[in-house]
């Protein structure tokens, strides 16, 4: 596989740019909201919905579910 000059265009490293960001929002969430930060909407399965490989768009749900998971047992 070859990279591909957009993030779109490498659907695992989306994948795992997209966890990262809903990691991040939820920590902003719980603990910085306090600190001043805004506490913005994150929208994982719109994120994962938008890359072309279908290996990712039909398990939208169980990717997202797989983050929950993440966050619930922590890292």
């Amino acid at each position: 596989m070859q990279l591909q000059p957009s993030l779109l265009g490498n659907p695992i490293f989306w994948l795992r740019l997209v966890a990262y960001g809903y990691v991040c929002a939820n920590l902003i969430r719980s603990h910085g909201v306090a600190l001043g930060f805004d506490d913005r909407t994150y929208s994982a399965r719109d994120l994962l919905s938008s890359v072309d490989d279908s290996s990712i768009t039909t398990q939208v749900d169980a990717h997202a579910q797989a983050f929950d998971a993440i966050l619930q047992r922590g890292l």
